[in-house]
């Protein structure tokens, strides 16, 4: 009672403790010793957090009373002081728990060993380094090796019994025992704590003493290096002490002790929170929900994502348990293409299939893996578009995997103690399986940034239903668009067009298969709008040419040869000193290749890789894709315009492959298709050589160049037209036509009827063909060459010294058969023999006529275009022969003077007027030169002198011995003209 206790500023008993204690040992209930600890014992009240402990401003309920767990289960009784500081901790733990809880997730999910989701709910130390460094909370007296001894004590399971401990040592052992025996029963063979700990769990024999059979059996044999949420926390608390205090304890320590919570508060204020990295997966998790794009994309595939998450649960689900959560060892099996899920047609719910990996073929992991990664070139709509040359790559890791999972799960489920595989913070809901998808796609397609994250979405999407892969989702990401010009839509008739010459330029549009031409079809629409003016002109340049002596088919003479495509370089002077002729061979012969558009499928086909190949479209559905059908240039596919034949092949390949071969001519759509080529080239003829720096001439202004500057000016044109205007509009040439017309029609209708050579030819039209006309003119003898001698009327007319030829050969017959057809006939493809430009109805049958004739009789210049009608239809109907009309038509007349134009003179009588015109008309003058151009002078000449001359003869006439009447003084004999 005297004995003063500056702890308690009191002396240690009053009079009634130290009566009630006296009492207490009167009746052994209590030592002197325990009565003597009970009163002298320094008592402080605990924090109770169950009362006073409020949700902050922030909290989540859930989170709220996640912390409360952590405060409940948290031992912090043997740090210097304790209870003192205990609600200045509570209260610092609390408001920071949010951050602290990101950080310690954060750490959780390191690469040391998450072999499953349990495991990345546990802090271990490994992960407790990297934590430590990040965080920068060492010091030069507090290092990290000295942390782990917090690490082991933070994670004790029996901390609390070993302080316990401690303290029973420091007391009476009576008093000890006393408290000790009470419990003793209660605590026999009960392990100290029911957690493993980082010391084994003690177990004690019936004897009190350690059972270490028992303790080394089973799964507790396991010890716990790990630490839980609640550890993580007790953990930071003791660091932050023995920040502060780095000697405290120590014999030589002079330091002023710093106190909880002010070094708590300002080690988690200034150094960890700023330094330690945080789990920032709700920020991900609130990005996904704000993106209208992803959103729409699980829209798009849930009835499909929710039917596969459903069906994956029911399949994989333990026996007895289907709690419809995906496990993160399903999930993993899914990745590394260990399961498959497939619905077989006819079935209402999905197949599972397991297969495991392989050693050394791609990690281990099984066909179909949604890990790993690969590479893809991009693609694009565009010929030589360079940005095809970039390549992108997608990867994802096991560990992106796993991550992906366990950051999908809110931080609210996370659990104060111990986690199992089963745990909320373990599985995956329906909500939480479309963030891991979104996640696992800004992990994979993250790099790719021509992908959006919902691009990424779908692209993962369509990985797990196996619609695409990872290389088909790649590309059609990154696939470069090309707009192509719709002609058909967007072409309006110029001025002046008319509506089948539109249609026909748009028909030769459509067949040009120009897709490998550089940066096609960029420039399509330009190149269009450069031709189409000009489509009337380029045909007559284009039939200028085709129509040489060499065709032997009417379908020949509409398409070009390599000789007539020479001669047309030479005329317009194409070449240059760079592009010569040898090289635009090249052209022609890709112009006029079959397959075009198929060779440049296939070279973009060898570009690509054979994932990306396998979700395609089958060939059959691909119609159209590349904007243009193969040609088959052995029909004419409807291109004529007012016309259109289809020709069956048998033979299949062979034949097309024969037709190929023969096929050495180009078409009109062909010949624009080589311009095209051949423009570009000869404004670029360095493009493509390997160190060439010339700037690329696009292609739209080298054809443009090309055609104004170069072919217009200077190519030839087909002028069939000048005579269709001309001749066949003269009055006196229809006039000879329409006298024939009644025959002519007779004789057509009847040839044109008569097909009994038809089936032979493999040619059945009712219309003139072109080797039937030939053969009629062959058969007729109307080709030919004839010659006739010039007659004259005029004597010694010089003009008859030399002969007149006429020529009808084969060649200008064949050009007159195309001339006669309208330039509107000519299509745009390969003709074939009964086309309407291979052919002649009954009005361009004349034409032909009149053009064969005119050609045929063209030296005759006597005669005009009816005259040379005339005379061929003559020939044709057998009325005359060639030597004939062309004596006729070349016979040289001369007008003889009529003597009833002679009139008497002044002073002359009419009987004398008479003995003049009777003596006139016995003149024999034919056979001197000139006669009859002079007839008429000598006539007036003679007439004049007539009195005179007649008195001459007279005179001479009467020589001696004759008499007036006799015969003979009427006559001049030799003798007597040798007087005169």
């Amino acid at each position: 009672m005297t004995t003063f206790l500056p702890s308690h500023s009191r002396k240690a008993m009053t009079m009634a403790d130290a009566v009630r204690s006296w009492l207490q040992n009167l009746f052994f209930e209590k030592s002197p010793e325990f009565c003597m600890w009970e009163m002298t014992v320094i008592k402080a009240d605990r924090y109770d957090w169950q009362k006073q402990t409020k949700m902050l401003p922030g909290f989540s309920p859930a989170q709220h009373k996640l912390w409360c767990q952590c405060w409940e289960n948290i031992v912090l009784i043997d740090i210097h002081h304790f209870p003192l500081w205990e609600k200045g901790v509570h209260d610092t733990l609390q408001q920071h728990f949010p951050v602290l809880m990101r950080i310690f997730s954060h750490y959780t999910k390191g690469i040391s060993g998450i072999d499953s989701a349990a495991d990345a709910l546990e802090m271990e130390l490994e992960e407790f380094h990297d934590f430590v460094k990040d965080a920068k909370i060492e010091t030069r007296m507090i290092n990290f090796t000295m942390m782990t001894n917090v690490f082991a004590k933070a994670n004790a399971s029996n901390t609390a019994e070993a302080f316990e401990q401690r303290m029973r040592e420091r007391r009476n052992t009576t008093v000890v025992s006393e408290q000790e025996g009470a419990k003793f029963a209660e605590e026999r063979n009960k392990p100290i704590s029911p957690k493993k700990g980082a010391f084994p769990d003690v177990f004690l024999d019936k004897e009190g003493e350690m059972d270490t059979k028992k303790m080394n059996q089973g799964p507790r044999a396991k010890p716990d290096n790990r630490l839980t949420l609640t550890e993580f926390l007790s953990c930071m608390v003791r660091i932050s002490f023995l920040r502060a205090n780095p000697k405290h304890g120590q014999y030589d320590n002079k330091a002023k002790l710093v106190e909880l919570p002010g070094c708590l508060k300002k080690m988690l204020e200034e150094v960890l929170i700023p330094n330690a990295k945080q789990d920032m997966s709700s920020l991900f998790r609130e990005e996904i929900a704000q993106d209208s794009e992803v959103q729409a994309v699980f829209e798009e595939y849930r009835e499909k994502l929710t039917y596969y998450y459903n069906e994956v649960n029911q399949l994989t689900a333990l026996k007895g348990k289907a709690d419809n959560k995906l496990s993160m060892e399903t999930w993993m099996d899914i990745c590394r293409g260990y399961l498959h899920f497939a619905k077989r047609k006819g079935l209402k719910h999905m197949e599972k299939s397991k297969t495991s990996g392989k050693a050394g073929e791609g990690g281990g992991l099984g066909e179909g893996a949604f890990v790993g990664d690969c590479t893809v070139m991009r693609e694009s709509d565009i010929t030589g578009d360079e940005r095809c040359k970039e390549k992108f790559t997608c990867r994802l890791s096991t560990l992106e995997a796993k991550y992906a999972f366990l950051n999908s799960q809110s931080l609210e489920q996370m659990a104060a103690g111990d986690a199992s595989d089963s745990d909320n913070m373990a599985t995956l809901d329906y909500d939480e399986f479309l963030e891991c998808v979104a996640r696992c796609a800004r992990d994979k397609y993250g790099e790719i940034k021509l992908m959006s994250l919902a691009d990424g979405v779908r692209g993962v999407i369509q990985n797990i239903l196996g619609e695409k892969s990872d290389e088909a989702v790649i590309r059609d990401a990154t696939y470069i668009h090309a707009e192509r010009y719709d002609a058909e839509k967007e072409t309006k008739p110029l001025k002046g067009e008319s509506q089948k010459d539109l249609e026909k330029w748009l028909a030769c549009w459509e067949r040009m298969e120009i897709m490998d031409v550089h940066l096609w079809p960029t420039w399509e629409k330009e190149v269009h709008d450069i031709l189409h003016p000009l489509f009337k002109e380029l045909q007559l340049i284009f039939l200028a040419y085709t129509r040489s002596i060499s065709e032997d088919s009417a379908e020949d003479a509409m398409e070009m040869s390599m000789d007539e495509f020479h001669d047309f370089v030479v005329d317009v002077g194409l070449e240059t000193k760079q592009y010569k002729f040898e090289q635009m061979q090249n052209q022609f012969i890709k112009a006029n290749a079959n397959n075009i558009a198929q060779v440049h499928a296939q070279r973009r086909d060898l570009k690509r890789d054979t994932g990306s190949k396998a979700h395609d479209k089958p060939e059959w559905a691909r119609e159209g894709r590349l904007g243009g059908t193969a040609k088959i240039k052995a029909s004419n596919e409807g291109s004529q315009m007012g016309g259109a034949h289809n020709t069956a092949y048998k033979g299949g390949y062979a034949m097309e492959m024969q037709d190929a071969k023969k096929d050495q001519e180009l078409g009109l759509n062909e010949f624009l298709n080589m311009m095209i080529r051949i423009a570009f080239w000869r404004a670029n003829p360095t493009f493509g050589l390997h160190g060439s720096k010339a700037e690329v001439v696009p292609v739209a202004q080298a054809l443009s160049t090309l055609l104004n500057e170069v072919i217009l000016p200077r190519a030839k044109r087909e002028n069939s037209a000048a005579f269709k205007q001309k001749e066949m509009q003269d009055p006196k040439l229809i006039a000879v036509l329409d006298t024939y017309k009644p025959k002519l029609k007779e004789w057509y209708d009847k040839k044109v009827s008569d097909d009994s050579e038809g089936p032979r030819m493999g040619i059945i039209s009712d219309k003139l063909g072109f080797d039937e006309w030939l053969r009629v003119l062959d058969r007729q003898d109307i080709v030919g060459e004839w010659e006739v001698e010039q007659m004259s009327e005029i004597t010694g007319d010089e003009s008859t010294k030399g002969n007149i030829k006429c020529r009808l050969s084969i060649p200008t017959c064949k050009n007159a058969f195309m001339d006669s057809q309208s330039v509107d006939q000519l299509t745009v493809g390969q003709a074939d023999a009964v086309s309407d430009q291979a052919v002649l109805d009954f009005d361009e049958w004349m034409e032909c006529i009149a053009r064969i004739a005119t050609a045929k009789y063209s030296a005759l210049k006597q005669l005009d275009a009816a005259g040379k009608v005339r005379c061929f239809l003559q020939n044709f109907f057998g009325e005359a022969t060639e030597e004939e009309v062309m004596r006729v038509a070349t016979y040289i007349r001369a007008v003889r003077y009529d003597l009833a134009e002679s009139q008497p003179l002044k002073d002359e009588s009419p009987e004398e007027h008479a003995a003049f015109l009777a003596e006139f008309k016995q003149l024999t003058l034919d056979g001197l030169y000139g006669f009859p151009l002079w007839e008429a002078e000598v006539h007036d000449l003679l007439h004049a002198n007539f009195r005179e001359l007649a008195s001459i003869f007279r005179g001479y006439c009467k020589s001696l011995g004759e008499g007036s009447s006799d015969e003979s003084a009427k006559t001049m004999d030799l003798e007597e003209f040798h007087d005169f």
